[in-house]
């Protein structure tokens, strides 16, 4: 246990440092301009992520400690793969203890699912990385997307400001019209304002997720296009979920090691012992938790396909609704300019419009990053910070294991 529980403390800061550091040169003062496609963006993170640099040191360490342990074994046991240790004369005749047999055939296997949990960590720290870099990405793009949507509807509400001015001057309207399409016009400014700050301050969010000088000034070369979903098989998606998730994984090595616990178990001790019962509880424990796992994982993948499928539904209708708000302010024009409206209903009409633009636009990302989740979820997954160990044995740093036998085999 001690072993693995120095693995998982291991992976846990590491996780952290991931997250919480995303790359190398933070520090670094003036102004930049950068240009990235979406795809270099990603790179440049992983290339520049100190943590995970850190990881591959972890990594190599580990496998390190596992050649070592294998070496011995091999040499030991005069066998060329240590998964077939049980079938060599020295060890039939050598261990003759269940805790013996433990630390020969359990914990070199427990030190190995370490190193390929440590490895899989890995995977899931780079596509958390990747995630958070398209999603800054992407919430930069719509930033923009909302300040060209502003900016137009700042053109026709000052358009409709010099109308009302010029009937004004004619004696055609009062002054509480003028009054309100001035109204009009300042309202879309100070969305404007607002909007420019929340693009500047996204902007420094994406310097953050590079690694870059906050202030570096970045062009974004990628354009944003609705995403398509034609063709997407949550049944496939499910499949392939349960055989990559790394949750999932975790659980079957776990199990695997039980198994072969349990079979130890049963050679060395009767049913009606402690030890016995312990060994079965274990086991039973495990399958639930691989059951569990896979439960887990299943209704991640189905709940983000809901997701996907409403925000799919919703574009089309929103799309509808600009089309018949760009109607419907057409006419409002139509009617004020001929005298037959008021500004308030050329007004009405903007605000429905804009409302209705900045809907599509929000939907149309909230699409593609409900996409972007659902593909997440259907391959490694994403870390989580902690996790709790649930093997039986395994090897300490220092060579020695929770039965008291060395990972040389030797016997106490």
């Amino acid at each position: 246990m001690k072993g693995l529980k120095i693995v998982s403390f291991l992976m846990s800061i590491i996780m952290i440092g991931t997250l919480l550091v995303p790359a190398s040169g933070l520090a670094e003062e003036g102004i930049e301009v950068k240009s990235f496609t979406l795809e270099e963006a990603i790179d440049y993170a992983l290339q520049n992520n100190d943590s995970l640099k850190n990881m591959d040191l972890q990594i190599e360490i580990m496998q390190n400690q596992y050649d070592q342990v294998e070496y011995r074994l091999k040499r030991q046991f005069d066998v060329k793969d240590i998964d077939k240790i049980a079938d060599s004369d020295i060890y039939k005749m050598a261990v003759t203890d269940y805790n013996s047999a433990q630390g020969v055939l359990i914990a070199p296997k427990e030190l190995r699912n370490g190193l390929d949990t440590l490895k899989k960590t890995k995977l899931q720290a780079q596509e958390a990385i990747k995630l958070a870099v398209e999603q800054a990405y992407y919430k930069v793009l719509e930033d923009q997307q909302n300040l060209e949507v502003l900016n137009k509807s700042l053109e026709l509400a000052e358009k409709a400001q010099k109308i009302a001015k010029v009937q004004f001057d004619n004696g055609m309207i009062t002054k509480d019209q003028v009054l309100q399409a001035e109204i009009g016009v300042s309202g879309v400014k100070m969305q404007i304002e607002q909007a420019e700050n929340t693009l500047e301050k996204d902007m420094l969010n994406l310097n953050r997720q590079l690694g870059l000088p906050l202030k570096t000034q970045l062009k974004l070369e990628t354009s944003f296009k609705v995403p398509d979903i034609k063709g997407i098989d949550v049944e496939a998606g499910v499949e392939s979920a349960l055989k990559n998730r790394m949750e999932v994984l975790e659980a079957k090595k776990d199990l695997d090691i039980k198994q072969q616990d349990f079979d130890l178990v049963k050679k060395y001790y009767p049913d009606i012992t402690f030890q016995y019962k312990n060994g079965l509880l274990n086991l039973n424990n495990s399958k639930f938790a691989l059951q569990s796992a896979e439960q887990d994982v299943e209704l991640d993948v189905r709940g983000k396909y809901l997701d996907l499928m409403s925000a799919s539904t919703a574009v089309p209708v929103l799309e509808m609704n600009v089309d018949k708000a760009k109607e419907s302010l057409r006419l409002a024009q139509l009617r004020f300019e001929n005298g037959l409206g008021t500004i308030i209903d050329v007004l009405n009409a903007q605000n429905t419009l804009l409302q209705n633009q900045l809907n599509l636009v929000e939907t149309q990302h909230m699409l593609n990053l409900a996409k972007i989740n659902y593909n997440v979820s259907t391959g490694i997954g994403l870390p989580k910070i902690s996790q709790a160990s649930t093997s039986g044995s395994s090897l300490s740093s220092g060579g020695t294991t929770s039965g008291g036998s060395s990972p040389t085999g030797q016997m106490p």
